[in-house]
């Protein structure tokens, strides 16, 4: 879950798509929601940045 997010980040922030959305179009459980949030704004930091 951790590397989706990090890996996608940038198609992410780049068409304004919310964790709610991916969550609900990928058809997962709503409580998802918050751990692919965490995995975008984890992606900020620079020990992840090679993945991007």
């Amino acid at each position: 879950m951790h590397f989706f997010g990090i890996k996608y980040r940038n198609i992410i922030l780049r068409n304004k798509y919310s964790a709610a959305e991916i969550v609900k179009v990928s058809g997962i459980e709503e409580s998802y929601k918050t751990g692919v949030r965490k995995s975008i704004n984890l992606s900020n930091r620079p020990s992840y940045q090679h993945f991007n």
